[in-house]
């Protein structure tokens, strides 16, 4: 009697073990609702998340929390990536005044500038950098595929532009080359490819625009640094 009831116990307690491995996992995982509420707000806050699944209030937008002793007073420029559009705001997240790209002119705006006159300067995706007046209207537009100093392939204004005190506009763009190897040397040519040799990369450069959107000059990071670096591999 003694054994049966050791056995049963045994079973019990085994039993017991599988149904917690079954419920649980060996390595228990937590669920969105056990995460800690401050890692979840710092996630919510990155600058890239364009959508949380669940939003505790989602009638709420805009300026919603305005620590004064924290905050420097002052206009806030937002930019919409996917809307193509700008908000100017003051620090209750008032809009004070918005900017809109022309119908014919498509793209998401990837990033904007505001001068003490009151233009805006936008990077527009595939279609370039548009400068638009204090009432949204085109002034004037520079297409990457225009611009004497890119090279036609794979070119493109991206992320970021600098306006200087002097009016002339510094501005992000990539584009195509053909460059010798990271060791120094050209790769011979093949027959059987109509590619030239060397190795193909994405070149970045800052473009410099007069005021009036005409490119004067190019600056290649590659041609700045790409031969030290390659310099610098060799002897490793």
């Amino acid at each position: 009697m003694r054994i049966v009831l050791t056995l049963i116990a045994v079973l019990l307690v085994i039993a017991a073990g599988l149904y917690a491995i079954l419920r649980h996992g060996v390595v228990r995982i937590e669920t969105e609702d056990e995460k800690p509420a401050a890692d979840l707000r710092k996630l919510q806050a990155l600058p890239y998340l364009a959508h949380v699944e669940d939003d505790p209030n989602p009638d709420v937008s805009g300026v919603t929390v305005h620590e004064e002793a924290l905050a420097f007073e002052g206009l806030n420029l937002l930019t919409s990536l996917d809307m193509g559009s700008s908000h100017l705001l003051d620090m209750k997240g008032n809009v004070l005044r918005s900017w809109h790209a022309p119908d014919s002119i498509q793209g998401r705006w990837i990033h904007a500038e505001l001068d003490r006159d009151g233009n805006l300067f936008v990077i527009a995706a595939g279609a370039g950098l548009l400068k638009l007046d204090w009432d949204s209207r085109l002034v004037w537009i520079s297409r990457p595929s225009d611009n004497p100093y890119l090279n036609k392939r794979g070119e493109g204004y991206h992320h970021d532009l600098e306006l200087a005190g002097s009016g002339d506009i510094y501005v992000l763009a990539q584009e195509r080359r053909r460059v010798t190897d990271p060791y120094g040397e050209p790769q011979p040519k093949r027959p059987w490819k109509a590619k030239p040799p060397g190795y193909e990369i994405r070149d970045n450069s800052i473009v410099v625009l007069s005021p009036e959107g005409t490119p004067r000059s190019k600056i290649s990071f590659y041609d700045l640094a790409g031969e030290l670096l390659a310099a610098e591999i060799k002897r490793l």
